[in-house]
């Protein structure tokens, strides 16, 4: 019987671990320094001329288009990491690609190296 309970248990205990909250590792897939725990990046997007800055810090990201700065909030993405603003902007991105929404336009932006 007792043999039965470990496999039992282990699987258990895997399956819990695998249901738990991932906001915390979506916080990690920012992008991030080592050293200071802030970068930041460019991004140029391929359908205008759009080019824009983000600067990650923590669970926050401020965003430059057109001089204009937009402070956001990372918030629960099912991979990558998403910021949104409180005035309507969405940033989604990952491995140096990402989604630029502003109301009903989308355009896809890659990192400028």
């Amino acid at each position: 019987m007792r043999k039965l309970l470990i496999p039992f248990s282990l699987t258990a205990a895997l399956l819990l671990a695998a249901c738990s909250d991932n906001e915390a590792t979506t916080a990690m897939d920012a992008p991030q320094t080592a050293a200071e725990g802030i970068v930041t990046e460019t991004y140029q997007c391929a359908d205008s001329d759009n080019t824009f800055s983000v600067t990650y810090a923590d669970d926050t990201a401020v965003l430059t288009l057109n001089n204009q700065e937009h402070l956001m909030k990372i918030e629960v993405a099912a991979s990558g990491s998403r910021y949104v603003s409180d005035d309507g902007l969405e940033w989604h991105v990952k491995a140096g690609e990402g989604v630029l929404t502003q109301g009903e336009e989308t355009e896809v932006c890659t990192l400028v190296k």
